[in-house]
């Protein structure tokens, strides 16, 4: 798998562990049983957060390509258009 797949997946995947953890440390706010769970949801919290910004800042720093480049790249590769009447 490379990298950037990696981090996509990373970015698709981090928001979900923020909530689960917001929602841990929400209901164990408002039920007041366990500590332990409310310091779990912070810490889900915190590496969704650090995660996802060392995946985008990885993301960001590939260098992109021009839109001629990729449209010669796109022609290159194909043998022509996928729908001919």
């Amino acid at each position: 798998m490379s990298l950037s797949r990696m981090c996509l997946a990373t970015l698709i995947i981090a928001p979900w562990l923020a909530v689960a953890g917001a929602v841990v440390v929400a209901h164990e706010l408002l039920t007041g049983h366990r500590v332990w769970w409310v310091l779990a949801g912070c810490a889900a919290l915190v590496a969704a957060f650090e995660v996802s910004t060392v995946a985008y800042k990885v993301l960001k720093a590939w260098p992109m390509v021009s839109r001629a480049e990729a449209v010669g790249r796109l022609s290159q590769s194909s043998s022509g258009p996928p729908f001919e009447p």
